[in-house]
């Protein structure tokens, strides 16, 4: 967009003009994949430095191009309700315009951190069977158990016939609320038959340039 979204001293994001997918590419010839990543911040305020930039840096590294969404946030519950449909249209635009936007890689995943991880988790829950993501990544996911306040964004709810790899994790010193919900989201999936783990992490997330540790794999967890 001509205009953008502009971003202060903070790395945050307050005003918001309009949607925008900002594309990451991995410095491989072989890339996993691609991951639209979805930062948070109580869908009022839009954290790149913390939430969007390292985590794609991060990615880039393990191999997977990234596509960071900016969607919409605010005070107003009629702007915050469009957050949704940005996400959705962001996800389907990667499905469907792949070779146009110059991602590679075979597999295409959904990456959402705090509120962005109820953001992440509905947008699969609307979704169409046969367009769901084939890795959706959720760290300190917000309100999964709640709607979005002032809104008509509903609480969430697991795929009943789930198809993507499901990867949850918790700090320690997180909302003890929240992070019971995310293991009741994993142990839904798990209980659906699908391809889920939920870690609980120590008190911090570090995930920036070259000191980061690979995550791990997604595995069964019964």
């Amino acid at each position: 967009m001509p205009q953008g979204n502009p971003v202060d001293e903070n790395g945050n994001i307050r005003k918001f003009n309009s949607p925008l997918l900002h594309l990451a590419y991995a410095n491989t010839k072989s890339p996993k994949g691609t991951i639209l990543l979805l930062p948070g911040s109580n869908y009022e305020v839009l954290n790149l430095k913390k939430e969007g930039e390292p985590i794609a840096g991060f990615l880039n590294m393990e191999g997977f191009d990234v596509a960071i969404l900016e969607y919409h946030i605010g005070l107003d519950p009629k702007i915050r309700e469009m957050a949704l449909p940005d996400a959705i249209k962001a996800f389907r635009l990667l499905k469907s315009s792949r070779h146009k936007l110059g991602i590679r890689g075979n597999r295409l995943g959904i990456m959402g951190l705090s509120t962005g991880g109820q953001l992440a988790a509905i947008t699969v829950q609307k979704l169409d069977d046969k367009e769901q993501p084939d890795d959706l990544i959720l760290i300190n996911p917000a309100y999964l158990d709640k709607a979005v306040l002032g809104t008509v964004i509903p609480a969430v709810l697991t795929p009943i016939k789930p198809t993507a790899r499901l990867f949850t994790a918790f700090t320690s010193n997180g909302n003890k609320a929240e992070m019971k919900s995310c293991e009741e989201y994993t142990k839904t999936w798990t209980g659906y038959d699908g391809l889920a783990t939920f870690h609980l992490l120590a008190d911090t997330i570090s995930i920036s340039g070259k000191e980061a540790n690979p995550m791990p794999k997604p595995g069964r967890k019964r």
